[in-house]
């Protein structure tokens, strides 16, 4: 895990803290929702049927397996 240091004097840790666990919750409500779909299409899916679960990090790059 990476893990970023910074140095705020108080005013800025008033400011930033605050927005820092907004996007905090956004994630986790996020993670959340998407877990109880994968779930509930697990219930229902059909026999012979799979699910591909895929994540694709920033800066991907696709290339053909036929490249020279």
């Amino acid at each position: 895990m990476l893990v970023a240091q910074t140095t705020l004097p108080k005013e800025g840790i008033i400011i930033k803290v605050p927005a820092e666990l907004n996007c905090l919750c956004d994630h986790v409500y996020r993670m959340k929702a998407q877990y109880h779909a994968l779930t509930e299409k697990q219930k229902k899916l059909p026999t012979g049927h799979v699910i591909v679960q895929m994540h694709f990090a920033e800066n991907v790059a696709c290339e053909s397996v036929d490249k020279i």
